[in-house]
């Protein structure tokens, strides 16, 4: 008997490529994909009171969500 699963998978917006590519690796190894559900953090501004960074925008979170079954 199949089981359903999820993975969930979490990286940042600067490292979309490897994490497209993970995504797909995955993907090519499971049986039955049932929903792929994604989300993406809002960005927030850097607090230059707390960082060393002058300025500009901290990256988003993306959290991509796989049920599928094995």
């Amino acid at each position: 008997m199949a089981a359903n699963r999820i993975r969930v998978f979490r990286f940042s917006e600067t490292t979309i490529t490897d994490g497209q590519n993970e995504v797909n690796a995955f993907l090519e190894t499971v049986s039955k994909v049932h929903s792929v559900t994604g989300n993406i953090a809002p960005q927030t501004t850097r607090d230059t009171s707390k960082s060393l960074s002058t300025g500009g925008l901290i990256p988003s979170d993306i959290l991509v969500i796989v049920h599928y079954e094995e």
